[in-house]
Formats: C-alpha cells, structure tokens, sequence
C-alpha cells in the first residue's frame, strides 16, 4: 500500500512540475497542484498507522477539521470586512461591491438557505436547491482552482530569462500615475535594476479623463526613479489587456523575443491567459496591491476569466443543467401529471 502511495504521489508530483514548466497558464496547474499536495498528505497519514504513530495523525485530522469548519466563517468576515472597506475608501460604484455582494451571497447560501430548505417540503423547491447547490460547489472550485493557479503563476521557482517587460497601465490622476500603476512599474524597475539589459515597454493610452497617454506617464515616472530613457519602450494606443498585449509585440525587434507582464498580482494571470489565447508565450509578474482593494478586484478578475472563457463554461454548465432537469425535474413532472390527470 505504502508503495503504490509513494509511486502515485511520485507521479502527481512529475505530473505537476510538467505542466508548470511546460504550460502553467491552465488550470490543470492548479487541479495537478491539489491531487500531489492531496496524495503527499495521504502518504504521510498511512504511514504514521503502519508506524503506530497515531497522535500526529489525530493532531494532523483535529486542525484539518476545524480549518475546514472555520474556513467559511473566515471567508464570509473577509469578504464582507473588505468589502466594506473598499467602498469606503474608494467609493461606491458596481466595480467596488463586487467582494461585499459575493460575502453577502455566500451568507445567505450557508445559513438562510439551508433553513428554507430544512422547512419546505415541496419536492420542486428542494429539487432547485440541490440545482443551486451543485452550481455555487462548482463555481467555489473553479474559484479556488483559479486563485491557486494564480499564486502558482507569480511565484517564479526560476527566474524566467526575458529580453522585454510589458508594463500593463491603469489610469492616470490627470497627467500622474496612481499608486496602483505606480506599484506596477516599481515592479519593473526592481526587475530592471537586476538585469540593465532588460527594455520596459510601458503600455497604455489615453482615457477621456487624462491628459496624456498612460505609456507616456508611466514612461516620466520610471525615468524620474533613475531608468535610462533608452531603456524605456513608449506603447500609447491600446485601451485593453489585449490591445496592450499586441501593440507591445509589435514594438519588440523580433517576433520571437521573450518577455514578461507585469500587473498587479490580482490581474497578471487573466493577462497571462489572454496573451495565450493570442498565441505567445510569456511568463508575469505581480507588483503588491492593497489587501482590501485585491479581493474586490480579484473577484472582477475572476468574472472576467469566466467571461474569456465562457464557450467552455457554458456547455459544462448547459450539460448539468440537461442532466439535472432530466433526472429530478421530469420524474417529478411525471408525478404532478398521474396525480392531476391520470387518477
């Protein structure tokens, strides 16, 4: 048994390490992640029994239990709290209640919901509960799923050999940077400063409400923090991730050059996929981001991934749909139908 476990975790363990060099703008990064850290955990419990070594293991089950009970708790307080706290720091609009409204959403479903449904004792109701259930399990761990993969694309086991930094802009205070686009270029220029012979491609253009263009901000910024003119590319069309994305290649000498993006951690991955979805390989970097301001943006990230996404998910979801309606619904249907208009 302890051989079969160790040969399984070995190759959960290879099978995760070839997707993150291979390919690790997936998924599949994440879900290879969970099974070797699941298979490793595993292992170690059924050796501590075969070695009657049972205390670590109760001690090793207690905390797991009682992570995995507070766990909601934790995830409710820290949506709602930070919620709270972005609104009031950044004002109220729909971008900014995004983390407030999924803390309340997730509240209603952990604690309301389950009482309705405890009390009701029509089959139809608890039928689309159960509908509901399924479909908010797989929307927590495709989230969950996400926000590892997402970790795991910013935490850089080597460091990636590039010959460009695409700096992804994020509005303007007039003709200045904000603090948020800031944090991404001081990113870059840390990068830079570790390798002179990188080129940094500040990339955006100009929005109704500025007064220049992002790439030319960003670029007066990063020389006033001490990079060579000659070191900074200015990118000042795009209006998107994909535009940045695009517009930034096509200032690089080569076709083929490597290169990086950097964004705040909570949007480098999004931006990594859509660089994949045009075809180029790259690897990101995330510049650190206010807690309070992450979640809620994150949060729009992941609705974003989903809507980038969203022929694949669509059909999942229209496949359990199908099958959910043609295994609860239609036999319940049936039932109404003999009842009213058989007997």
């Amino acid at each position: 048994m302890l051989i079969f476990l160790l040969m399984t975790t070995i190759f959960l363990g290879c099978l995760y390490f070839w997707i993150y060099f291979r390919e690790p703008r997936t998924l599949w990064l994440g879900i290879s992640f969970f099974l070797f850290i699941g298979s490793a955990l595993f292992l170690l419990a059924t050796f501590l029994i075969s070695v009657d070594q049972e205390a670590p293991l109760y001690i090793i089950a207690i905390v797991l239990a009682f992570g995995l009970l507070l766990f909601p708790t934790v995830m409710i307080f820290t949506f709602l709290f930070n919620g709270v706290k972005v609104i009031k720091n950044e004002g109220f609009h729909f971008g900014n209640i995004l983390a407030l409204g999924f803390g309340i959403a997730l509240f209603i479903y952990l604690t309301f919901w389950p009482i309705q449904e405890d009390l009701t004792n029509q089959t139809l109701l608890n039928s689309f509960y159960y509908f509901v259930s399924i479909l908010v399990g797989y929307f927590l761990i495709t989230l969950n799923l996400y926000t590892v993969t997402s970790l795991l694309n910013v935490w850089h086991l080597y460091k990636p050999k590039v010959d460009y930094l695409i700096v992804l802009g994020a509005g303007l205070n007039g003709d200045k940077v904000t603090p948020l686009l800031a944090a991404r270029i001081d990113k870059a220029i840390s990068l830079y400063r570790k390798n002179p012979n990188l080129r940094l491609i500040m990339t955006g253009g100009q929005g109704s409400d500025e007064l220049v263009a992002e790439g030319v901000a960003m670029a007066q910024y990063a020389i006033e923090q001490g990079v060579p003119e000659a070191s900074i590319i200015i990118e000042d069309k795009a209006i998107n991730t994909e535009e940045n994305v695009e517009f930034s290649i096509n200032l690089m000498d080569t076709m083929d050059a490597k290169f990086a993006i950097v964004s705040n951690s909570y949007h480098v991955y999004r931006a990594l996929i859509i660089a994949k979805e045009q075809g180029y390989k790259c690897s990101g970097y995330g510049a650190k981001t206010k807690f309070y301001f992450s979640i809620n943006a994150f949060i729009r990230e992941f609705i974003g991934y989903l809507y980038l996404k969203r022929k694949i998910y669509l059909i999942f979801l229209g496949v359990i749909t199908f099958l959910f309606l043609i295994l609860n619904l239609l036999p319940t249907l049936l039932g109404y139908y003999v009842e009213y208009f058989v007997h």
